[in-house]
């Protein structure tokens, strides 16, 4: 088995990057609806020619 020191470090860095990837998440998300709605927009200005 194992060091348990390399285990608990494994699983601190476990948290620190899940904690990080959930905290920041809502950019990655905001992103892709800007992105859909700049979609939506040109195929609507391409529909209507504007």
């Amino acid at each position: 088995m194992p060091d348990p020191a390399t285990i608990g470090g494994v699983a601190i860095g476990t948290v620190i990057f899940n904690t990080l990837y959930w905290l920041l998440g809502f950019l990655r998300v905001r992103y892709r609806y800007c992105y859909r709605f700049w979609v939506w927009v040109s195929g609507v200005a391409y529909a209507f020619r504007l």
